[in-house]
């Protein structure tokens, strides 16, 4: 009777951490990427770490990621507009592609450039994004891109 009481004791928690994990999977599925609008905070790789600048740029909506559609995005840069497309090809996965400048106006601070620059060059090496609370973050072979909930 004892090993009985144990088994189903076991069975409870197995169950239970299930029905735990679910839950928080359900979570980060309630925010629909295509509703939102995130600020970038930073990007990080194995180099480096290279945050945003609390100041005002020359756009408003600059370093801002809106999805546009269920394929195409924007995220403007300090000073030009930029977009691309994008697919999710399964839970937490996705692609990015065809990210861009649309202009082509250059700025003189270097934080900015830098922060440009590794944008254009990371983010369509994204593979896989993770949403918890009011944080985004593009994972890519290199690291990380991280936004906050607008």
């Amino acid at each position: 009777m004892r090993n009985f009481r144990q088994n189903i004791l076991i069975i409870s928690l197995i169950l239970s951490g299930l029905v735990f994990q679910a839950c928080d999977k359900e979570s980060e599925l309630d925010l629909d990427l295509g509703s939102e609008q995130w600020d970038l905070i930073s990007m990080e790789d194995n180099e480096e770490i290279i945050v945003k600048e609390n100041k005002d740029y020359f756009r408003d909506n600059a370093y801002v990621l809106t999805f546009d559609s269920d394929s195409t995005f924007t995220l403007n840069t300090s000073v030009n507009y930029a977009g691309g497309k994008y697919i999710i090809t399964d839970y937490s996965k996705m692609m990015i592609f065809s990210y861009h400048e649309f202009t082509e106006v250059a700025t003189t601070d270097e934080n900015e450039q830098k922060l440009t620059n590794k944008l254009l060059q990371e983010l369509p090496k994204v593979y896989e994004y993770k949403i918890q609370k009011d944080k985004l973050t593009l994972i890519t072979d290199n690291g990380n891109i991280l936004f906050k909930f607008r």
